[in-house]
């Protein structure tokens, strides 16, 4: 009788194992036809041991798990991993946080600049030399400065005149602890450059009706255009004459006055000047030693003929912290118009001066001009500007400040070195 070998009998015991494993199938049973008698002679329960030390040997080997140690050491470096990660990011975030902000506050300080810049460097242009006559004398009143409060053109030092340049040292308030200041400068409206003056043809004052003033529409030696489109009328495609705008009065004797619009009658072609809210269309009515006024520009009784109108811009800048939604804003106002904000967080204005004495040039380093208003010939302005929200990690503002000087090339007629 031929005995199997050990190889013969794992070789069964596998095979029995695989059909042990295989549900009653096809395969099963063919598998179950093939097998040789020594398997057969296999009891049941050592069939079934064999088969599971088969399995457990066959897991250890394919299904080995990692040690608390490793498990410990992967944790740990996927826990540092994470955290680089997140430090990385949080760092891009706040650079680029930091970045849109310094951005917003460049901005605004770079568009105030240029802005009060270019209406500097137009300050005095085609004004009269030294400046306009405002009310001023017996029985005259200061006259009140666009903006907010109660703020008058300092008719004490300046001898009843608004200058190309009005200082405001300190009127923009205390702001975040600093003091702010104000400047108001004086020039011909670009857009009436070059334009043929408003001739007027006849002027009728009253003290209860102020002045009624009837121009020539068309003027003479006006020209008409279409592109772009000028019509030579007061409307809005012509002159442009409307509420809150200042006219300056030209007499052919050289006499000047100025007025506020506070009516136009673009039918008519009647502009009237009556009680404003600066109080700049006064009447002298013949009083001695009044001058300054739209009135005082009569000789003899009458209004010389000749006369005519041209348009001033007068132009305020100042800083407003009374909007909460809003703080810190520099305001511009045209005339005496609804101010427009030019720029926000705006939180420090300051403006100060170089004199021509007629000897030297002086600094006025406080911005307080003690000298005549008409020796300013260079303005320096500094800005600051703050971040509207604090920054997320440092909970801090971001504040920035530029400066800038502008030679007023208007009034360089004046030998400062003589």
């Amino acid at each position: 009788m031929c005995h199997p070998t050990s190889n013969d009998v794992s070789l069964q015991v596998n095979e029995a194992c695989a059909v042990e494993a295989m549900s009653s199938s096809p395969v099963k049973r063919a598998l179950a036809a093939r097998t040789p008698p020594l398997q057969l002679q296999l009891d049941s329960k050592n069939l079934t041991r064999s088969c599971r030390t088969v399995e457990r040997q066959w897991k250890s080997s394919s299904e080995r798990g990692f040690t608390l140690a490793e498990v410990m050491i992967a944790t740990a470096l996927s826990i540092i991993m994470l955290g680089a990660a997140f430090h990385f990011f949080d760092d891009l975030e706040s650079l680029t946080e930091s970045a849109g902000v310094m951005a917003e506050v460049n901005q605004n300080l770079r568009a105030s600049t240029d802005l009060i810049t270019r209406d500097a460097y137009q300050a005095g242009a085609q004004i009269p030399t030294g400046g306009i006559p405002l009310p001023n004398g017996t029985g005259a009143s200061p006259v009140r400065r666009p903006g907010p409060g109660t703020n008058y053109f300092p008719v004490a030092t300046d001898g009843g005149i608004l200058p190309a340049v009005t200082p405001g040292y300190g009127l923009s308030g205390t702001i975040g602890g600093k003091t702010s200041d104000e400047i108001t400068l004086t020039m011909v409206d670009e857009n009436w450059m070059g334009l043929v003056a408003l001739p007027i043809s006849n002027i009728t004052a009253s003290t209860s009706t102020g002045y009624t003033v009837n121009v020539t529409i068309p003027p003479p030696g006006c020209t008409t255009t279409t592109n772009p489109v000028f019509d030579c009328t007061l409307g809005p495609q012509g002159y442009n004459v409307k509420l809150g705008d200042f006219l300056m009065f030209s007499s052919p004797g050289g006499l000047y006055a100025l007025g506020l619009v506070t009516q136009v009658d673009t039918t008519s072609n009647i502009i009237y000047f009556s009680g404003d809210a600066l109080d700049l269309n006064q009447l002298c009515n013949g009083t001695a030693g009044c001058g300054g006024t739209i009135d005082s520009l009569e000789q003899d009784g009458e209004y010389p003929e000749g006369m005519s109108m041209t348009k001033i811009d007068v132009v305020t800048y100042y800083l407003d912290n009374s909007n909460a939604a809003n703080p810190y804003q520099l305001m511009r106002i045209l005339g005496n118009n609804t101010p427009n904000p030019v720029a926000y967080g705006i939180n420090w204005l300051q403006v100060t001066y170089d004199l021509s004495t007629g000897v030297a040039n002086d600094n006025d380093s406080d911005g307080s001009v003690s000298a005549q208003p008409n020796q300013i010939r260079k303005v320096n302005f500094a800005l600051s500007g703050i971040s509207q929200q604090k920054l997320r990690r440092s909970q801090q503002f971001f504040g920035n400040t530029m400066a800038t000087t502008v030679t007023i090339r208007n009034l360089e007629y004046v030998n400062q070195f003589p």
